[in-house]
């Protein structure tokens, strides 16, 4: 606290609005912050402020940072602010210290040059860091110069010359050419002064916003590796454009259905926030006892608000209750934040909750998304978003914002059902739209319970028309009666990959979407197959473009940790050949492009050789102690299987003795819809002629039900005969 002792003797805080003096802990998980203000006060000037030691070391700089390595512009240390300050804007009433209109001019995060921590550095006059900000960028040094008159703490900051100088550039001073200082008019200190943290009134407010559309997230198949990027989890729920004014407030889907009366234990929020009127974005959620967001579980809500036109069938959160997960803040107490960085608007909604079991703040890490996107592999979550930390608000879909999944998901129009041996239907029929028109996107047979299909009967009866509502009707693989909808029901599924043919390969049904409209079911496509994002918040030519991959990588060497796994990699496998564990493992090592594909998703019946392969070997299906949690995964028959997605899995399975791997033909997910058939012919008593002959014949069958079929070499004298489906029987 001694540090903060000069900036609250300045200050009166019962008269400026400005944060009170309270340290900081440093946090070990995230680069330290740096700042920039405009301060119009007597003389205009900027603020140069750098996190360090749980304070704000602050310099003024008349003219301002400048990007041109040969300006040196003098900086004065002043005293030290507290870690708050940095998301200060507003007016300091005359009469106060630092008197004038305060606002923030750049943000964000920096890490100090040399093995010298930056308190070492500023002790000896010499401070060089890099900053990762919306305006600044790159290596910055301040130095000390010979103070004579004693009259203050003089400094230069000067611009590295590095990819980031830029003769050219404005500088701060040069952006305020058309920006003049103008003394403000003496008035009295208001007596309830803005904060800028938390939000109180403001004396002129912005109007409180209509009609906004929430900002999406576009997907990606990689965690970005360049920019400044916010890394939180992905929730899987309803997204809510949350209306705090008056003591009350209105829940808002995506779609501008109203959610207030579905989730009554949500009504209480304005108890919950330091603010009287606030517009906020959020996600509705069903967590369970882990803290994982559960999609299905809303259903109940969700079908009999659809069934039930607005009026809730009962108060459901009796039975279970909602909780509400906040990721950002567009405006609060008559300040719209929508153009402020992310950063800032995430540090002050932080400032403004009151958290509890069902009112959630949406953490987040900075600089890793790698690590998080591991874990939340690791706890079988869905996905992870990077947000660009310099971002602005934007009503629409943007590259600002990047989802990459774990699990894929697709938003499908129900475009009608095949009756089966359930009572409501044996699969939907899915759509997407493409171009205006509907195409069809194949069935899906699992995910539902009978109480689910006869609810879901009720909703479709109702939209029973003759003819298909594809541009081109499909041939459907079965036998059953098709009935045909109006396309007007959206639902979510998961599956495993979109195939050559544009259908969704092992798809399972996870629920209805009220909140979406059926013409915003359109096949997502991934950020990496467009136009490259490159981050406002950077100005980065380390990468010139994002390459799309076009074929496999080639197998890098074995690392030591790799194969680390292995324990007596000298152990004999193959004792005529001489063949040990360590070249098994590395055999796999080296062909896991290939066959990973193959394995993806699919439970396996681990056949284990632990004395090599003359000695008699025995199975395992299910986990047990030992196995990685990223290699088991539960099926909807809540039993835990055994996977193998990685490179690391095959040689971890190699080491366990398994010499060769025996794959499920369903996959996790739709255990109880196999994507193929297998019949295995082998001679028995017999010449192989024979095993040729019984699969001609099968052939023959095959081709009277309209099936393919495929045959293979297996063993020294067999046949498969290998059938594909498409995952829905």
């Amino acid at each position: 606290m001694a540090a903060l002792n000069l900036y609250k003797k300045k200050r009166n805080f019962g008269n400026t609005p400005e944060p009170d003096a309270v340290r900081a802990e440093a946090s070990a998980k995230k680069n330290p912050i740096f700042v920039v203000q405009r301060h119009d006060a007597s003389r205009l000037h900027y603020d140069f402020r750098l996190e360090v030691d749980g304070v704000l070391k602050s310099w003024a700089v008349p003219k301002g940072p400048s990007l041109n390595p040969a300006d040196k512009r003098l900086a004065m240390m002043v005293e030290d602010h507290p870690i708050s300050y940095a998301t200060f804007s507003g007016e300091i009433p005359e009469g106060n210290y630092g008197a004038g209109t305060v606002e923030v001019w750049d943000h964000g995060t920096f890490f100090t040059l040399g093995e010298e921590s930056p308190a070492t550095q500023i002790e000896k006059g010499s401070l060089k860091v890099s900053l990762d900000g919306k305006k600044l960028h790159g290596e910055f040094a301040l130095v000390r110069i010979k103070n004579k008159d004693k009259s203050g703490d003089p400094w230069l900051l000067i611009k590295h010359n590095d990819q980031y100088a830029d003769p050219d550039a404005l500088t701060a001073a040069d952006q305020d050419v058309n920006r003049p200082h103008v003394p403000k008019a003496k008035k009295k200190p208001s007596s309830t002064p803005s904060n800028s943290v938390t939000g109180t009134e403001r004396n002129n407010k912005d109007p409180f916003p209509a009609n906004i559309k929430p900002m999406l997230a576009q997907p990606s198949d990689h965690v970005p590796r360049q920019g400044n990027w916010l890394y939180e989890i992905k929730w899987d729920g309803v997204r809510a454009l949350c209306s705090v004014r008056d003591g009350e407030v209105e829940y808002e889907s995506r779609n501008g259905l109203a959610l207030t009366r579905q989730f009554p234990e949500l009504a209480n929020l304005p108890t919950h926030l330091r603010a009287t009127e606030a517009l906020l974005d959020g996600e509705i959620v069903m967590l369970d006892d882990d803290g994982r967001s559960d999609f299905q579980a809303l259903q109940p809500r969700i079908m009999s608000r659809m069934l039930h036109e607005k009026k809730p069938e009962k108060d459901w959160s009796k039975d279970r209750s909602a909780s509400l997960v906040l990721f950002d803040l567009l405006y609060v107490n008559g300040e719209d934040l929508r153009n402020q960085p992310l950063t800032l608007r995430k540090q002050r909604l932080e400032a403004l909750l009151k958290p509890d079991a069902t009112f959630r703040f949406s953490t987040h890490i900075e600089g890793d998304g790698e690590s998080l996107l591991s874990v939340a592999r690791e706890k079988k979550l869905e996905g992870i978003i990077a947000k660009a930390a310099a971002s602005h608000y934007e009503s629409r879909r943007s590259g600002n914002w990047l989802k990459i999944k774990i699990v894929q998901e697709q938003d499908c129009v129900i475009c009608g059902y095949i009756g089966g041996k359930r009572e409501a239907f044996g699969a939907l029929i899915l759509g997407i739209y493409n171009g205006g028109d509907v195409t069809y996107a194949g069935n899906v047979g699992t995910g539902f319970t009978e109480r689910e299909g006869a609810r879901l009967r009720k909703l479709m009866d109702p939209l029973l028309v003759k003819r298909a509502p594809f541009a081109s009707a499909p041939k459907l693989p079965s036998a059953n009666p098709v009935h045909w909808l109006k396309p007007k029901l959206a639902c979510r599924v998961k599956y495993s990959e979109w195939t050559s043919d544009g259908r969704l390969r092992a798809p399972v049904y996870l629920g209805l979407r009220d909140d979406v409209k059926p013409t915003d079911c359109v096949r997502e496509k991934f950020a990496s197959e467009g136009e490259p994002h490159i981050p406002a918040a950077k100005k980065d030519t380390t990468y010139s473009t994002i390459k799309k991959k076009t074929k496999p990588e080639l197998p890098e060497p074995p690392s030591t940790n790799i194969m680390a796994l292995v324990t007596h990699p000298e152990k004999i496998y193959f004792p005529a050949d001489k063949i040990t564990k360590g070249d098994v493992a590395r055999y796999y090592y080296d062909v896991a492009n290939v066959i990973l594909p193959h394995l993806k998703e699919r439970p396996l019946s681990l056949k284990r050789y632990p004395g090599g392969i003359n000695t008699k070997p025995f199975f395992q299906k299910h986990v047990k102690a030992g196995i990685p949690p990223s290699m088991a995964a539960r099926g909807e028959d809540g039993e835990e299987y055994i996977v193998s997605n990685t490179r690391e899995d095959l040689v971890y399975l190699a080491n366990l003795g398994c010499i060769d791997e025996n794959p499920w033909m369903s996959r996790i997910g739709s255990l109880e819809s196999p994507d193929y058939i297998l019949l295995d012919l082998d001679p028995f008593e017999c010449a192989f002629s024979k095993v040729v002959e019984a699969a001609v014949a099968i052939r023959k069958i095959l081709e009277k039900c309209e099936l393919r079929a495929f045959p293979k070499t297996t063993g020294g004298d067999g046949l498969h005969i290998f059938i594909p489906l498409n995952g829905t029987y």
